[in-house]
């Protein structure tokens, strides 16, 4: 334990914090965490009574982060800054002021958890309503100062300045002690931007507790200012701000953080000393106690038990601290934008503010001489540097990226589970269009965890279309049961009522009057037009890949033997010659009319005798017309015809608050599985279409596309049903423009690969054999296989493990376990139980809106909501 580490000791700035205000508390966190194994190390947050009632500082955090991450992007900001340049006022800003209500507009639309914000108490809504206006307030008072300023930048640019500078993450090494050793530190910076007030950066941190330790709290965020300017040369002055139970602001100039340089420098050289002391033998350097905290702190009970008085320990000297700027390295300098890290949750109540954890500030920290100066209220604000005198540029450095102008507003990470510890496990949302892959054993609950992404993505807005070949994913009709209501915590009990006043739920039975009924367009095309607009006629691949898809299902539909590689040639060319002629549907009948006479296709005599034989072509045609009229014509007959702009998009009554479409559709009332693959490829073939079409409006929503049971559609090896193709192509191209995929499967060995490697990630419950191991183990190509695969042989039920882009490294090889289920899960409902169980939601939903469905069938109902 005395010996040094090969490897450089790695401090979060969360950790230097906690030393800072006892290096106790940062010994037994710092031991803990080593004993017991933790991924990330363990952080006690301490508490104060007077500030348990806040302003919701998790939910808080987590709105002003998700605002800050769009608003560089947003148009109506950018315009209400516009029209601020045009109309310049000196009054004070108001709540009426454009910028504040496209910005209020912006973050309350999409920024706040809403089903968290509606259980908190109206006091805390009522203080987390004040910080907000605050935070606003001083946005509308950055964006007219520039008005008012001559060599404003445009909207655009300052925009930028604000809130494009995504150099969050900061990772720097210092040698420190007389042996120059490394310590390397790490955070994420709450608010980087420019100023122009001030002419400079500035880093800052809000509170939503009262300013009892004003200097305690800066030294944190001096901290992230001399780590920030040694990645970035921003020489940053930092600021605290605190909006609840009164707005007050606290700052330090560069040179005032510059001052204190010493003073974190050795309180990290006392913190690798402390991180090496040994109880048993009592050798290396004890850390001594803080008395302050004890009534509030976990240890209290051990602490003197274990290390002695309380002010028993030592600190190292000052004089052996090397603090000169060349002992100063930057180990990592990443200029990518960093992922957006959610706010660690509490380990109190939820959303409880810790108080200023530093009770007593570290021995020689530098304050401002008089704080009093550096307060900014919302009848007070911080007074701007004259334009004579501020720098009205930005160093060409400090250029922030703007982000691309399709993204979305996610609203919140995708909560998917829970550590053992009891920490939260959160999907990025930037994950879903990389697409998710979840395996597992009969009866692992991988349907379980694949129903729980659904409820997330919902929950964020995002439509879904969930394709349901057995039953299991019509239940989405129903939300939880009351048994599992009655057992879930506050908080999934909010979301569970959220998730059901959101959705809009629509069963769909292609080929059957079961519930809402849709009818395949034989062939459905894209036109040239469509086409062109989609890739701007520099990408013909897509359009000639659509169409081979559609040629290889009809051939495949029809089985009408003989040279299917040929007629699949044969078909592509009729189609090539129907989108030249402007056609973009066409009937079996009329397919099979052009087969037996090529000439009505746009064939020239003899040429289509050169693709295929003609006593094919005549069998082609046969089979055509018993599509028309035989037991497939279920598929072609009644029923609204297959859009998915019209699943993606809600009708004009189902609109409301958050709403959101979700549309199941039901294979399990379907002839056969020959069928049922016919539908899915055209589905997969008409999403495809749909979203090169689309363009990424935002009024066409990528969807969420999820596929339940994949081994009967995507079979590995040679075999190579109608469906297989469309979907590998969906998945492939999906990522490129947004549409979202999900795939579940109880047999990894019977997948085919390729699919898997089009999934960045990866869930895995529990497997039954080694082969299974072996299989999944082949879908790590990147990042290496991972050494947990093995736990994942005969584990229990609902544990599951993965990987996914941007994955926090404390859940590298942590077992979670899923979530509450918000919506009904038992056995495979049957196509009666389906039937049954629409008609009296139907029934509801007329009966509470009055309003009849437009055709009065429930095969063909579009059911209007409240």
């Amino acid at each position: 334990m005395n010996q040094f580490d090969p490897i450089p000791p790695t401090f979060s700035v969360s950790q230097v914090r906690s030393a800072a205000t006892c290096p106790r508390l940062f010994y037994f966190d710092t031991v803990k965490s080593r004993v017991e194994g933790l991924g990330r190390t363990y952080v006690t947050r301490v508490w104060k009574s007077s500030d348990r009632i806040t302003a919701c500082g998790s939910l808080f955090h987590n709105a002003v982060a998700q605002f800050q991450k769009h608003a560089s992007s947003n148009p109506e900001l950018c315009d209400a800054t516009e029209f601020t340049y045009h109309n310049p006022t000196t009054s004070p800003p108001t709540q009426d002021h454009p910028v504040f209500r496209a910005a209020s507009k912006l973050l309350s639309n999409h920024c706040i958890n809403l089903s968290v914000f509606h259980t908190r108490s109206p006091d805390q809504k009522a203080a987390f309503t004040q910080a907000v206006n605050h935070y606003l307030r001083e946005l509308v008072e950055i964006i007219r100062h520039a008005a008012n300023d001559p060599t404003r930048p445009s909207p655009e640019q300052l925009l930028l300045e604000l809130f494009g500078d995504t150099r969050r993450a900061v990772n720097v090494t210092f040698q420190v002690g007389k042996q120059n050793e490394q310590i390397n530190v790490r955070g994420i910076l709450d608010y980087i931007f420019y100023d122009r007030r001030r002419a400079g950066h500035w880093i800052i941190d809000y509170k939503l507790t009262p300013a009892h330790h004003p200097n305690n709290d800066l030294f944190q965020v001096s901290l992230y200012s001399l780590m920030h300017d040694i990645q970035h040369d921003t020489q940053p002055g930092v600021a605290v701000t605190y909006l609840h139970p009164q707005p007050q602001r606290f700052e330090l100039s560069w040179d005032q953080v510059k001052a204190n340089a010493p003073i974190v420098h050795n309180l990290l050289a006392s913190m690798r000393e402390w991180s090496r002391y040994d109880e048993t033998t009592q050798t290396g350097l004890k850390p001594p106690g803080e008395p302050s905290i004890c009534p509030s702190c976990r240890w209290r009970h051990e602490c003197v038990a274990r290390l002695g008085h309380r002010l028993d320990g030592a600190r190292v000297e000052p004089s052996e601290v090397n603090v000169n700027s060349s002992s100063l390295t930057v180990v990592k300098v990443d200029p990518q934008p960093q992922p957006y890290e959610p706010i660690e949750p509490l380990e109190s109540d939820d959303d409880v503010e810790p108080n200023g954890t530093l009770v007593s500030p570290p021995p020689g920290m530098v304050a401002p001489a008089d704080f009093s100066d550096h307060v900014a209220t919302a009848s007070t604000p911080t007074t701007p540097p004259s334009s004579a005198t501020a720098t009205t540029t930005s160093p060409a450095r400090s250029t922030p990226r703007l982000r691309g102008a399709t993204s979305k507003p996610y609203v919140d990470p995708l909560w998917i589970g829970t550590l053992k510890q009891g920490r939260e496990v959160r999907l990025p949302l930037d994950a879903l269009p990389t697409h998710t892959a979840v395996v597992g054993a009969a009866g692992s609950g991988k349907t379980w965890m694949a129903k729980v992404l659904t409820e997330e993505a919902l929950l964020n807005g995002i439509p879904v279309i969930a394709i349901d070949p057995q039953g299991d994913l019509v239940q989405f009709l129903h939300g939880a049961p009351a048994s599992r209501l009655d057992a879930m915590p506050p908080e999934h009990r909010a979301r569970h009522d959220e998730l059901r006043r959101r959705i809009r739920v629509r069963i769909w039975t292609p080929g059957s009057s079961h519930a809402r009924r849709f009818r395949l367009d034989p062939l459905h095309l894209p036109t040239r037009d469509q086409f062109e607009h989609a890739v701007k006629g520099t990408d013909q691949d897509e359009l000639q890949g659509l169409i081979s898809l559609t040629a290889s299902r009809v051939v495949a539909l029809a089985a009408a033997g003989g040279s299917i590689s040929q007629q699949e040639t044969f078909i592509l060319k009729t189609l090539q010659n129907l989108i030249q002629q402007g056609q973009t549907s066409i009937t079996w009948s009329e397919l099979a009319s052009i087969v037996m006479n090529p000439s009505q296709g746009g064939f020239q005599e003899g040429e289509a005798d050169l693709l295929v034989k003609r006593s094919e072509r005549e069998k082609l045609a046969r089979q055509l017309n018993t599509l028309q009229h035989g037991t497939s014509a279920n598929l072609f007959n009644h029923g609204e015809p297959l859009s998915i702009r019209r699943m993606v998009e809600l009708e004009p009554w189902e609109e409301g608050p958050g709403a959101v479409p979700l549309n199941v559709v039901y294979l399990n009332a379907l002839i056969d599985s020959e069928q049922k693959r016919f539908v899915v490829a055209a589905m997969a073939e008409e999403i495809s279409r749909w979203m090169m079409n689309a363009g990424g409006s935002p009024n066409h929503p990528w969807p969420l596309v999820y596929l339940d049971e994949a081994f009967d559609f995507l079979p590995a090896g040679t075999v190579k049903p109608v469906s297989k193709p469309p979907l590998i192509r969906l998945f492939a191209q999906g990522r490129k423009y947004g549409v979202c995929g999900l795939i579940c499967t109880q047999s990894p060995r019977s997948v085919d690969q390729n699919l898997f490697s089009n999934c960045s990630t990866k869930i895995i419950g529990r497997l039954e054999s080694a082969a299974d191991i072996d299989r999944v183990r082949e879908w790590f190509q990147q990042g290496g296989s991972p050494s947990w695969l093995n736990s994942r042989l005969g584990c229990a039920a609902g544990s599951f493990m993965g990987r996914w882009p941007n994955m926090m490294e404390m859940f590298e090889g942590q077992p979670f376990q899923t979530r509450p289920l918000y919506s009904l899960h038992e056995g495979a409902w049957s196509p009666e139980r389906v039937e049954q169980e629409w008609s009296r939601w139907v029934e509801i939903q007329r009966s509470t809106s009055r309003l009849d469905a437009r055709q009065g069938g429930v095969d063909s109902a579009v059911v209007p909501f409240r």
